[in-house]
């Protein structure tokens, strides 16, 4: 399946609702060569992992850094490269990527409203980004920001192209656990606000909780410049 260029709406997109509620995910995610299932298969292996580090001489923030990165190997594999995926780490910012759909995928933690249809601003982060995803956001809503970022770093005009895991719409695959379960959206971010965090989703689609008990938030490590005003994503049953 081919997709046009981030910097045109999709045809699957255009006179789309915001919001595409649970009921419909499955539909809307498989035009995005991607499923419910694979979505939660991924959080199961990443609640899976850390649990295997929870407690005993692990540090407590490890067992989320854990359950970060199994999701992401997991959705990974369960995107294989045969089929068009690939890895993208350009930066240092770690995704899964299809140059021929011009999506990437990356994982966050978000707060209570993910999954959540009624607020209308979305879902907000667990804590502030940096310039990094700043960066992402703003080319989400604006691809000719590229050129902007690139000549604020003296390149001259004659680069222009970023490679190729950036030169896409970069989506993120929000969690939220809970006691009982794992709320999950998988939306689209295309405006940021001064504390660094996403103020605007052109898209997010609820996907139906995953019912695990006692899971962690994902927990990225240090990303350079881009782990600015982290807090502690580690959640642990009273």
């Amino acid at each position: 399946m081919t997709s046009p260029a981030a910097s045109e709406p999709s045809p699957s997109t255009r006179g789309r609702r915001p919001i595409v509620l649970p009921e419909d995910a499955d539909a809307r995610l498989r035009e995005l060569d991607l499923s419910v299932e694979t979505l939660h298969a991924s959080i199961r292996v990443g609640d899976t992992a850390r649990r295997r580090v929870t407690g005993g001489n692990y540090p407590v923030t490890y067992p989320g850094v854990v359950m970060w990165a199994e999701t992401l190997a997991a959705l990974r594999s369960k995107l294989p490269e045969s089929e068009g995926w690939r890895i993208g780490r350009s930066g240092n910012y770690e995704t899964v990527y299809s140059p021929s759909l011009k999506i990437g995928i990356t994982v966050v933690a978000g707060d209570e409203d993910t999954g959540q249809e009624k607020p209308s601003r979305g879902p907000r982060l667990k804590r502030s980004r940096g310039p990094k995803t700043s960066q992402r956001v703003r080319r989400n809503f604006n691809p000719d920001q590229m050129m902007l970022d690139l000549e604020a770093l003296g390149f001259t005009a004659d680069v222009d192209r970023l490679p190729e895991d950036e030169d896409c719409q970069t989506w993120f695959l929000v969690v939220h656990p809970t006691d009982d379960d794992v709320r999950i959206e998988f939306s689209l971010p295309t405006d940021m606000s001064g504390d660094g965090n996403v103020s605007e989703w052109s898209e997010r689609i609820l996907v139906e909780a995953l019912m695990v008990s006692g899971v962690l938030a994902p927990k990225l490590p240090n990303e350079d410049d881009d782990d600015e005003g982290d807090s502690n994503l580690v959640r642990r049953r009273g």
